[in-house]
């Protein structure tokens, strides 16, 4: 993954690159989702997690945790897709589509 796709990237204001758990603390709702295909449970947290991948479109920061890839990621999260930002091309995020289930919603 490009740097610009945020993970190194220094936080601006409150939201930081940490688990969804802590989006309460920081005004944020966050959503539990489960991908359809391989059956994972990841956390969802509103706001892009970054101004750059915010110019791109994200609305959402997927959190990857313990998974294959830890960290943040820029996500757009709809009712039953979520677009996944997985790399990034001439300055241009390229969206990875997810099947997803809500599992739930918490607003703050």
């Amino acid at each position: 993954m490009e740097k610009n796709l945020c993970q190194f990237e220094k936080q601006d204001g409150p939201r930081t690159a940490t688990s969804p758990r802590l989006a309460p603390l920081n005004g944020q709702g966050w959503t539990g989702v489960k991908e359809k295909e391989f059956k994972n449970r990841f956390d969802v947290y509103d706001g892009a997690p970054c101004q750059w991948s915010k110019d791109r479109e994200a609305t959402h920061t997927l959190w990857l945790g313990d998974h294959f890839a830890k960290g943040p990621r820029p996500a757009k999260l709809l009712k039953t897709v979520m677009y996944v930002g997985v790399d990034e091309v001439d300055g241009k995020l390229i969206w990875e589509k997810w099947q997803i289930k809500t599992e739930f919603r918490k607003d703050v």
